[in-house]
């Protein structure tokens, strides 16, 4: 990212010396300094190429004059993996340096060096040298440390390994944006504004989702209320639960008991409302009936399985043995038995 204040200082080196090298000569050696008396011999770029690494080099160049830094890379990048050429990793610095990325043009300067340390001349290597000293004053070391291994790492949402890090990464001035991901925890994000020539340290500290759901049973008062076989409550009761089925029971005297299988879902909040009913023996029967959804015929108790987390929209039930109300947070499902 650009920064006026650093770009209104950007030396002769950085702005004028970064050119393309395409002849004999790396680059202009900086005004008030003479060019070197010898050199070591060496083919010009444009010369020592051939087949398609040639090719990639001539269209990278007229790309490059175009304005178009990213396919200039590009082609300058496949010629050098054909050629392995270290003069075009200048080249590929060129491009970098116009696209304002400069992590990666000191990375690359750094490794022209070396790569191309016997073809370079006293006045070239110092050139280089100043040029890489320049571009440092542009870029910060950036420390990432997670509690958690095996957690993706990215800037700018782009990758830049699994924690742990074996180290810190270079990475341009400007606002950066830090994201640290791994299954099962929340993802952890952070923005940090780099002025360059620092360190940044960030400690990504990730939390385990939750694995569990939330259920809220409103009965009538006394009603006593049953998850999973245990008295939990009496009225009303509310609590965690593991994600899964669930049984719930809600019975009280002289009233017809209800029961449920409810799915509990991770991190969601399920509201059951239950209206019990009073026992009726109709016609001198001792036992009260309900025809449960197409057939079923149950005796004793209302009976269902609710899956809370798919109906979009509200579903009625109606028979002769109370009102139950069922809903969630993401979708609501209403049951009226009415006598």
């Amino acid at each position: 990212m650009r920064s006026g204040n650093h770009l209104s200082r950007f030396p002769y080196a950085l702005a004028g010396t970064l050119i393309l090298f395409g002849g004999p000569a790396l680059a202009e050696p900086p005004p008030g300094q003479p060019a070197p008396a010898t050199r070591p011999s060496r083919v010009p770029l444009a010369q020592a190429l051939t087949g398609a690494a040639k090719d990639d080099y001539e269209t990278g160049r007229l790309l490059y004059s175009d304005g178009d830094f990213r396919g200039a890379r590009f082609k300058f990048q496949h010629a050098h993996e054909l050629s392995g050429d270290p003069r075009l990793i200048w080249n590929i610095a060129a491009c970098e340096k116009k696209l304002r990325r400069y992590a990666s043009v000191l990375l690359l300067l750094e490794r022209y060096q070396r790569d191309a340390g016997p073809l370079l001349t006293d006045v070239e290597r110092q050139a280089t040298t100043s040029l890489i000293g320049e571009v440092k004053k542009l870029v910060s070391r950036l420390a990432v440390t997670v509690d958690q291994d095996g957690a993706e790492i990215f800037v700018d949402d782009e990758a830049i390994g699994t924690s742990p890090l074996p180290g810190p990464v270079l990475v341009d001035i400007g606002t950066r944006r830090i994201r640290v991901a791994k299954p099962g925890f929340k993802e952890y994000v952070r923005t940090e504004q780099v002025a360059g020539a620092t360190e940044v340290s960030v400690a990504a500290s990730l939390e385990e989702l939750s694995r569990s759901g939330w259920l809220v049973v409103e009965a009538g008062a006394g009603d006593t209320i049953a998850v999973d076989g245990r008295v939990v409550a009496r009225g009303r009761w509310s609590g965690a639960l593991a994600r899964g089925p669930h049984g719930l029971r809600v019975t009280a005297p002289g009233r017809v008991a209800y029961q449920a299988d409810v799915f509990i879902e991770e991190e969601r909040t399920h509201r059951l409302a239950v209206t019990l009913s009073p026992v009726v023996q109709p016609g001198g029967l001792g036992t009260t009936w309900l025809w449960i959804g197409g057939g079923a015929l149950v005796a004793g108790a209302a009976v269902g399985s609710y899956f809370l987390f798919r109906p979009k929209d509200p579903t009625t039930l109606r028979g002769i043995m109370g009102t139950v109300t069922l809903s969630s947070d993401l979708s609501g499902v209403r049951i009226e038995v009415s006598p």
